[in-house]
């Protein structure tokens, strides 16, 4: 290979990582400019959303996450599920109605991703299936997603079992009172 078929090749090397980089970044600039609202350029030079998590986490709340993040490490932002949470029942539900293709999400084999994918607002997310078995899929969030985890069984037993042992007292109190007289 001669020097200048070696400087041939050097300069479409440079012309194509150029393009490249003036494609991606004018991607992110058409997004801007479309939903200038819903996203932001982050300190690190990259698209972020702003989302929100309530419910059964240890710091529900609005975060601002970058673009392509998904239910499960949303709720590692927020500090993890507490104990009373049920993982398999989190709904995700969209900030806007607006079709997601299917490349932005981790897989679109089960039913409820292709409501994601279909443009449904309301959408349940078996966490739980995905980490235990590692099946199952996590959407990625959008702008504007809400994220809400649910409380599981156990608390509603446990609160059953405090008011019980409150009327108890209140009874054995009421019982020791009525034997004084």
């Amino acid at each position: 290979m001669s020097i200048k078929s070696s400087l041939v090749a050097a300069r479409i090397s440079i012309c194509l990582f150029l393009t490249c980089l003036l494609l991606s970044t004018s991607l992110d600039a058409q997004i801007l400019q479309k939903d200038p609202d819903k996203y932001i350029i982050g300190d690190s030079e990259k698209l972020e959303i702003i989302v929100h998590v309530w419910g059964q986490v240890r710091t529900p709340g609005r975060y601002v996450v970058e673009d392509g993040t998904d239910v499960l490490e949303l709720i590692s932002l927020a500090g993890g599920p507490t104990t009373y949470a049920n993982m398999s029942k989190v709904k995700l539900t969209r900030g806007e109605y607006f079709p997601r293709s299917a490349d932005v999400l981790v897989s679109a084999n089960s039913d409820s991703l292709r409501n994601i994918v279909a443009g449904e607002i309301n959408t349940l997310v078996n966490i739980q299936k995905y980490l235990d078995l590692d099946e199952g899929e996590i959407p990625v969030l959008g702008p504007g997603d809400v994220v809400r985890v649910p409380k599981n069984t156990w608390f509603g037993f446990e609160a059953a079992v405090r008011i019980v042992a409150q009327l108890a007292i209140v009874a054995q109190v009421y019982y020791w009172y009525s034997r004084s007289y």
